[in-house]
């Protein structure tokens, strides 16, 4: 859902990024952003619970170490993403995103 293509996402993630830059240099800007940023890393966090109360992710992961860690990694690999960085792809983000949930807290099948 968060993967930068063409379209909407791809226009909602260009503005946070104005949003970052302006929140970045003008300080009176900062707490409109800390507040969506911090709805942003709660809805991770109660997914996360949702998931452990479902056994689908670990019970032993802290969700708010998760969410943190999560947002923060899909952030910055938008970011390079729209930035143009070379290597890092719409498909080399998903690979990244999916590795670290799967490593992170995705609960062990066997």
């Amino acid at each position: 859902m968060q993967l930068p293509r063409v379209g909407q996402v791809r226009d909602e993630w260009a503005i946070w990024l104005q949003c970052w830059a302006e929140a970045t240099i003008r300080p009176e800007f900062r707490p409109a952003h800390n507040e969506y940023y911090a709805r942003w890393q709660e809805t991770v966090r109660r997914i996360v619970q949702r998931g452990q109360r479902q056994g689908i992710f670990r019970a032993d992961a802290d969700p708010h170490v998760v969410a943190l860690r999560l947002t923060a990694l899909t952030d910055g690999a938008a970011i390079q993403v729209l930035t143009g960085v070379p290597g890092m792809t719409i498909g080399t983000m998903r690979e990244l995103l999916v590795d670290f949930v799967h490593r992170e807290f995705v609960a062990d099948a066997s």
